[in-house]
């Protein structure tokens, strides 16, 4: 029998066979597929993409954007917006005209990009404007990242582009030449429609991480440079309060929505309500929103929510058929409340309606069951799911069991749960190593890393991809107080292989400096303990590659525990392990936080200014949280202000918006000048 395997992959290197398999992939096969089809065919040059159909790169990226998936085979966060701009990218590159639906699903990947860097999504949209644009690709990230923060602040952005307006090519770009002309068809204006688009698609991104004061500002910022912002601009603003938190500004502002809304915005916001007020477990608030929801069909919720690109969809005869994510936040609020009745009561109707459930969906119950220790219920519906063909646990799923085994005393129970996708990685398919699309970091003059360690790095890589922070927070919790031993008798019991081990301890170090309900206390000694099973005699990693992620932990462990000058002296030595990987950043941010210790000292100060001043030499560029801990390590506000006045200024000038609450010390000192730097794009 023909192998299935073989419709989606490529036995040689020819890219007929290779767009072949590409196609099959994106009809029929997992996204895991679909990714390393596209991956083997990019391989073979721009040539082979350039023979690939535009509807196929429109086909990757929808897929890559679907809001209904939480991961697109291992790609979670900033990592997926940098896959869309690299796919974005190779589109261009590779001889395509500039195709609006290529353009506003790559931009629309910017709703998915990490709180620490929102300056993606600025830096998407100002390439597509033609703000200060050089082109997209590796070779300008890393261009940009040979320069100073300053530097690269006053030229142009590094990250790739995401999206770009379907308007002729200049005509004296045309003039200029072939590659003048490619240049310009990523910087030419956008038309009006596109401009209006295009903002609605700047504030989603910030709507998305509830930052209701950049949104409020663009959405003026669009008044003035006379874009009339539309009912639908005003949902993604109402997403922002309800991501916020503020669900009485959200209550106002949905009743102008609820006045002059198509039925399709009406359902968006109540929607929106609805999964707010399940998030502060507000159960009479959210039943309210959900039999309001009932006259609205799951069609057009989805097509409001997903923004037809295509054109505004008609609007259909009402339908009494709600959505997963209307299901799934009545059963939050139910599992928050500790009712797992009510989550079953829900989950049964949601069945006898005919609506899919999802990994949220089963996460949420496996939670609601393991908080009221009924472990029987909880692991019979996760290894019943894992039994279904084509069914893929989540990591959120996984997460969930191990809490539920923790909570109940099952620890060895919990940690062999963690041991399948370390042993198993058809658990949670992971890209390549090098679909790691964010700019790449180094030092110059530093040699490369061997072929063999950085194979053992990309292994490392993608079990991070499958063992994440959430999954490890219980063990580590359960871990604090308890001597090592321990630990190494959970690894051995539970079988966990010598090659996730570096990854497994290096997840817990993380998971042990976070200080918050979920997380726990921060234990600064139990992450200095786990570094020693690195090298300690019978340490359950001794011997395998130390994660450049674990040095990380250790310093900014030793810093907090007021060992600064060890601290420092780690630092330096791993310090070019960590930029070859591309983790220079991280790097940093860890020294930082633990300098961030003892602020207030001259030596604290001193050495903060002299990293900063090494951090800018080496072209490392710093994320919101990296100038956030280098800002608390002075005394004063007026001292950090003067000693960070050339890095803030690169950093707004680079899209760097901080928030409130996570990045504090940061926006007390550019809070204001950030947001008027993002909506300065809208001039």
């Amino acid at each position: 029998m023909f192998p299935q395997q073989a419709w989606f992959t490529a036995p040689k290197a020819d890219p007929i066979v290779a767009l072949r398999a590409f196609d099959n992939a994106l009809k029929a096969g997992t996204n895991a597929q679909l990714l390393a089809a596209y991956d083997f065919l990019r391989s073979l040059g721009a040539s082979a993409l350039a023979n690939v159909p535009t509807s196929l790169f429109v086909g990757l990226l929808e897929r890559l954007v679907d809001p209904a998936s939480s991961d697109v085979a291992g790609l979670t966060g900033t990592r997926r917006t940098d896959a869309a701009a690299r796919i974005r990218s190779d589109f261009l590159e590779s001889g395509h005209a500039a195709s609006r639906e290529v353009d506003l699903l790559a931009l629309r990947s910017a709703r998915f990009v990490d709180n620490d860097h929102l300056d993606r999504a600025v830096r998407l949209f100002r390439d597509i404007v033609g703000k200060d644009s050089v082109g997209t690709g590796a070779t300008s990230a890393q261009a940009a990242a040979e320069q100073t923060v300053n530097a690269a602040a006053s030229k142009a952005d590094p990250t790739p582009s995401q999206d770009t307006p379907a308007a002729e090519v200049d005509a004296n770009a045309q003039a200029a030449g072939a590659s003048n002309a490619s240049a310009a068809a990523r910087r030419r204006p956008a038309s009006a429609p596109a401009d209006r688009v295009l903002c609605d698609e700047l504030v989603a991104a910030f709507a998305a991480h509830g930052h209701v004061a950049v949104c409020k500002a663009l959405i003026a910022r669009m008044l003035e440079a006379r874009i009339q912002p539309e009912v639908s601009t005003f949902c993604h603003l109402l997403d922002a309060y309800c991501n916020a938190g503020d669900l009485t500004s959200a209550e106002t502002l949905s009743a102008q929505i609820l006045s002059h809304g198509t039925p399709e915005q009406i359902a968006w916001a109540r929607e929106s309500l609805l999964i707010g007020f399940s998030r502060l477990g507000n159960a009479t608030k959210a039943q309210k929103y959900f039999d309001a929801l009932s006259r609205f069909s799951n069609g057009a919720v989805q097509t409001a929510r997903a923004k037809d690109i295509k054109g505004a969809a008609g609007v259909g005869k009402a339908q009494s058929i709600q959505t997963t994510a209307q299901f799934n936040a009545l059963i939050r609020v139910s599992c928050e409340r500790g009712l797992p009745g009510e989550v079953m009561r829900v989950y049964k109707t949601m069945r006898h309606e005919g609506v899919e459930a999802n990994s949220e969906t089963y996460a949420l119950m496996i939670r609601a069951y393991g908080r009221s220790k009924n472990l029987t219920a909880a692991s019979r519906l996760f290894y019943k799911k894992e039994n279904v063909p084509g069914f893929v646990p989540s990591t959120d799923m996984q997460a969930a069991l191990i809490e539920a085994y923790i909570l109940a005393g099952e620890s060895l129970l919990a940690w062999r749960v963690l041991a399948d996708p370390a042993t198993d990685p058809s658990k949670q398919p992971a890209l390549p190593s090098h679909w790691t699309f964010g700019p790449p970091q180094h030092l110059r003059n530093k040699q490369k890393r061997s072929s063999e360690a950085v194979s053992e790095q990309a292994a490392a890589a993608s079990l991070f991809q499958r063992i994440t922070l959430d999954m490890v927070a219980p063990l580590a919790k359960d871990l604090s107080g308890k001597h090592i031993d321990y630990l190494r008798d959970r690894m051995r019991l539970a079988n966990i292989p010598a090659e996730a081990r570096s990854v497994v301890i290096a997840q817990l170090m993380r998971a042990a400096l976070v200080d918050s309900p979920a997380y726990g206390a921060q234990d600064t000694k139990l992450a200095l303990d786990l570094y020693g099973e690195f090298t300690a005699e019978g340490g359950s990693a001794r011997g395998t590659l130390v994660p450049v992620s674990a040095h990380a932990a250790a310093v900014e462990a030793l810093g907090i525990a007021g060992r600064t000058d060890e601290a420092v002296a780690l630092f330096e030595r791993t310090l070019e392990d960590a930029a070859i990987a591309g983790e220079a950043t991280a790097a940093y941010t860890a020294l930082f936080a633990g300098l961030a210790a003892a602020a207030g000292s001259p030596s604290t100060a001193e050495a903060a200014v002299k990293y900063l001043a090494l951090m800018q030499r080496d072209g490392v560029v710093a994320d919101a949280m990296t100038l956030t801990h280098a800002a608390r390590c002075f005394g004063s506000q007026d001292e950090a202000r003067s000693k960070l006045d050339g890095v803030l200024t690169g950093a707004t000038a680079r899209g760097i918006v901080p928030d409130p609450s996570r990045h504090d010390a940061l926006y007390m000192l550019v809070g204001a000048e950030a947001v008027e730097s993002v909506c300065s794009l809208l001039q």
